[in-house]
């Protein structure tokens, strides 16, 4: 297994088959118990791999990103879901998978506030899927302080 040292120095490991290339299971402990989206994508999509990410900050904008690849078909799930210091945690699993929906991924609407600072990443995500995505009603990421904004 080749080892990721971020990773590594926060707690958790990354590593590939040698034999087949494939991901496989890991555990992820985030030191500053952020939700790491970019993570939870590559292991969605990326076959044979998941992620588990114990006492993770989920507020409203992380379940809503969780909420959009779920609509897709993507396997995540958030257990243990509970409150501390005023502030919703809980551990995340993903495992990849290959939603069989050939349409576009459309999101628009009300929801876009709330994945706006996510919606650069959920591209990336919609061009790696069968159907590709379609994002409306976005015009604010073209302003948007978020550093992702530029790559799409």
């Amino acid at each position: 297994m080749v080892a990721d040292e971020p990773l590594q120095f926060r707690g958790g490991e990354v590593g590939v088959e040698p034999e087949t290339g494939a991901g496989v299971d890991e555990r992820l402990m985030t030191g500053g118990g952020m939700l790491d989206t970019k993570g939870v994508a590559a292991a969605a999509l990326l076959p044979g791999s998941s992620l588990q990410i114990d006492d993770a900050g989920i507020n409203p904008t992380r379940i809503a990103f969780l909420d959009q690849l779920r609509s897709r078909g993507f396997e995540i799930a958030v257990m243990n879901e509970r409150e501390e210091s005023n502030e919703p945690r809980g551990d995340i699993f993903v495992r990849a998978s290959s939603p069989d929906i050939k349409t576009p991924f459309r999101i628009d609407g009300a929801i876009i506030p709330q994945l706006i600072d996510e919606l650069p990443l959920l591209a990336v995500v919609g061009s790696q899927i069968e159907g590709g995505i379609e994002i409306r009603d976005a015009k604010e990421v073209r302003s948007c302080s978020s550093p992702y904004a530029i790559c799409v």
